[in-house]
């Protein structure tokens, strides 16, 4: 049996990672998601959903545009500057 796999260079990914990154279909392109760790569990935004992952999991709407980008600026440090709101086609109409 062999238990080590040899070493595979980043290009061995390369394709993947230009589907998911660019591809419509693909959840990265479609979900906008912001992940943070912290000592006490991790804090996850996904579409309109916050998780909270500690000694137990909680979920939270962030369904109006205020809730969603506070959430963003005080939980996971991302200040989007002059954006107020989703704009252009690709916002799906969520507000």
């Amino acid at each position: 049996m062999e238990f080590r796999a040899p070493a595979v260079p980043m290009e061995a990914f390369a394709a993947r990672h230009e589907h998911l990154w660019t591809w419509p279909d693909s959840g990265f392109v479609r979900t906008a998601t912001a992940q943070r760790r912290d000592v006490g569990g991790a804090g996850v935004l996904r579409g309109l959903t916050l998780t909270r992952v500690a000694e137990t999991i909680t979920r939270t709407a962030a369904d109006e545009p205020a809730d969603y980008f506070a959430a963003l600026g005080d939980l996971f440090g991302l200040t989007l500057g002059e954006v107020t709101g989703p704009s252009g086609p690709r916002c799906g109409g969520a507000w």
